[in-house]
């Protein structure tokens, strides 16, 4: 690709679906799906859950979703929220803190959400690590 070698791997995953299922079904996932469901009712959500990596892609979505709004607001400006759900990177786990260029990559997500919601205010709500687990997940996706 533009003289560039370009290596494309892709890998399976595997998660507990009857798991899954039980935690989505749950009083507490059920309580919070309602809750978001209220808070946002009558818009359109674009739900997003991603590592905070610098190959992840965040900060292209939050640029296409900015030009979205940009061109579009007369369309969807009130009528359309991104939600990003940002994980803690895999090699992270064990740890609490981000690595620095996590955190530059972090700091590089958040200006670039502050910046859509100046323009175009509570377009964009950014759940970071320390919020983002599976039951807030499963809530939004269920929305």
């Amino acid at each position: 690709f533009n003289g560039r070698r370009i290596n494309v791997r892709c890998g399976l995953i595997g998660f507990d679906v009857t798991r899954t299922r039980e935690l989505r079904d749950s009083e507490e996932v059920v309580k919070l799906r309602e809750q978001i469901a209220k808070e946002y009712e009558g818009k359109n959500m674009i739900v997003s859950c991603d590592k905070i990596d610098r190959l992840s892609g965040i900060a292209l979505k939050l640029t296409a979703f900015e030009s979205l709004m940009k061109f579009s607001s007369h369309v969807w400006y009130g009528k359309l929220v991104f939600v990003q759900l940002l994980r803690q990177p895999y090699n992270i786990y064990a740890s609490t803190e981000l690595l620095q260029s996590q955190a530059k990559e972090l700091e590089q997500i958040e200006e670039l959400a502050n910046n859509i919601n100046e323009s175009f205010p509570g377009s964009v709500i950014l759940i970071k690590p320390h919020e983002e687990n599976p039951k807030i997940r499963l809530a939004y996706f269920a929305v």
